[in-house]
């Protein structure tokens, strides 16, 4: 093993990807600023081509981070013949990971075609999706506690 207990317990689960939460958001409006500060240097913007289909990319993540924690949540669900088998909130908190790593996605793609030279409205349109996505993301339900997460 390498030493760290995984988290089993649902309040300090919460609490972690409240973090996570607060720390991604913030993360993204930095970037923001650095995309308004610092000038991209590149001679020529990007192929109309590419940029549409980072665009593309971009917003499908977005759209993947809302839908893809599902299945970690019913990987559980079936049977297995594993002992390390992962226990709900661990499957949950993997869950919320990997949906604010898809939404983060979004907003350095948004900081990549700045620097490749893009027009400055489709570098801001990225982040701010990755921004508003994230703040109204729902952690959902914790499993195994009525559907309702602790206040805290």
């Amino acid at each position: 093993m390498n030493g760290r207990t995984p988290i089993t317990n649902s309040a300090a689960a919460v609490r972690v990807v409240r973090v996570m939460k607060s720390a991604f958001v913030v993360s993204a409006i930095l970037f923001l600023f650095v995309v308004l500060d610092v000038p991209s240097k590149t001679a020529q913007p990007p192929v109309p081509a590419i940029e549409i289909s980072i665009t593309v990319i971009a917003l499908a993540n977005v759209a993947l981070g809302f839908v893809l924690p599902r299945y970690f949540l019913r990987i559980g669900q079936r049977a297995s013949r594993n002992a390390q088998q992962s226990t709900p909130i661990q499957r949950w908190f993997t869950a919320n990971v990997v949906r604010f790593a898809l939404l983060e996605s979004c907003t350095l793609f948004g900081v990549m075609l700045h620097f490749m030279g893009a027009a400055l409205r489709h570098s801001e349109f990225l982040i701010a999706v990755g921004i508003v996505a994230t703040v109204f993301l729902s952690l959902g339900a914790l499993p195994g506690e009525g559907g309702d997460l602790p206040q805290s």
